[in-house]
């Protein structure tokens, strides 16, 4: 949250509910490991934010995600508000021409139905929203502290490698290739002997070390280095705070 907050200026963390499941009580929700996750909502993705006479936060609501509905261009929103009975939070979509703001449509949004619930007590009667800002440290002249996009740079650069690794494994070893074993070489390819083959030439071979075959190299040979990327880009998914939910309906 921090790095975010230091490449946005300001972001938002919010406490969002996992995605639709079919657990039946909250025992299997807590046996499952089904638990609410935290998103943070970078500035650009802000629907709105409303704040009421004291300065307290009253709704917030952000873009999930943008489609395309025929030929309208939709923001799919997410929406929390305080209401009398507690907290609303609902989802919608709404399409917004050039020029507009999401907020300015904001009474067109095609929502769906909505969650009404009395606010739990442990929030004190706030909205599970937090804003980060970032304030740069001058007391120095110099950078000090991580870079931001250290972890980032350090994954990226050695999924590029073992791609590297894996094209070039391919390249030289991808495709049969024909081994001649020699009795004066004990089996092996002599680099100084020059053999001519042609239609009217046939192939020498020595019969006691065996006929010339053609060697297939497995297709396994690079299994190890694609999962190895996988595993990389999700560790890169992980420190980006892209990390799906931790239940089955999101897998």
């Amino acid at each position: 949250v921090a790095r975010w907050a230091a490449v946005y200026g300001i972001v938002a963390v919010v406490a969002d509910a996992p995605q639709a499941h079919a657990m039946r009580s909250r025992l299997e929700e807590q046996t499952a490991g089904v638990r609410p996750y935290v998103i943070t909502v970078h500035p650009t993705a802000w629907a709105w934010v409303d704040v009421d006479d004291t300065g307290a936060l009253a709704a917030f609501a952000w873009v999930e995600e943008a489609y395309a509905d025929g030929t309208r261009d939709c923001q799919k929103v997410r929406v929390r508000e305080l209401c009398r009975a507690g907290w609303r939070i609902y989802e919608g979509s709404v399409s917004v021409a050039p020029g507009q703001t999401i907020s300015s449509q904001r009474d067109k949004l095609t929502t769906s139905p909505a969650r009404t619930t009395p606010l739990p007590a442990a929030l004190g009667g706030e909205l599970p929203v937090e804003f980060v800002a970032y304030k740069r440290d001058t007391s120095t002249p110099y950078p000090m502290g991580l870079s931001l996009v250290s972890d980032a740079a350090a994954v990226a650069r050695a999924i590029y490698n073992y791609l590297s690794w894996a094209q070039e494994i391919h390249r030289h070893a991808g495709f049969p290739f024909l081994a001649l074993p020699l009795a004066s070489t004990g089996g092996q390819m002599d680099p100084q002997t020059r053999i001519s083959v042609g239609p009217t030439r046939a192939l020498p071979y020595d019969a006691q070390t065996g006929a010339p075959s053609y060697v297939q190299p497995s297709s396994e040979s690079t299994r190890e280095l694609r999962e190895h990327c996988l595993f990389l880009f999700q560790a890169a998914l992980r420190t980006a705070g892209l990390e799906m939910a931790a239940d089955a309906s999101a897998q």
